[in-house]
């Protein structure tokens, strides 16, 4: 599906700009944004096959949200701000009942550094690094799960 590839090709360019501060990838990220609207695709994964199960899809996805939240706290530059405050808790929303490490993980890194007060306050998110635990304990030691 193009918006997981379009969420990667953001966060990888959004990656490559705080490391090297090359105006290449400002404009490069600049024309993804405004010609391409990458910032609104982000909101909109999960929802044109809200119930496509491709958890690989969605590895695709958490592990660029991590890579956008790790290079926002190096730089404290936000460029995405409530466009992907909007796409992390819609996504996350959709995949939680599967209990991903992974995605509970960078989940709970969003929560704890990036997310805005009325995302941290507006639930009860204590469940979020326990499922995260449980499915550590749950799956055996040498277990292919796609999910992890």
């Amino acid at each position: 599906m193009e918006t997981f590839r379009e969420c990667d090709r953001l966060n990888t360019f959004y990656y490559h700009l705080q490391i090297t501060r090359d105006p290449y990838f400002v404009e490069g990220m600049g024309e993804l944004i405004s010609k391409h609207h990458y910032d609104v695709n982000l909101i909109n994964l999960k929802i044109t096959l809200a119930n496509d199960i491709n958890y690989s899809d969605d590895n695709l996805t958490f592990l660029p949200y991590f890579t956008y939240i790790w290079t926002t706290l190096l730089s404290g530059e936000n460029p995405l701000g409530e466009y992907f405050d909007r796409s992390i808790v819609r996504t996350f929303d959709n995949v939680k009942r599967v209990k991903s490490a992974l995605w509970n993980v960078v989940f709970m890194i969003y929560l704890k550094h990036l997310a805005p007060e009325h995302i941290r306050t507006s639930r009860d998110w204590s469940f979020v690094m326990r499922d995260a635990a449980w499915q550590l304990e749950t799956l055996p030691v040498g277990t292919n799960q796609s999910i992890i």
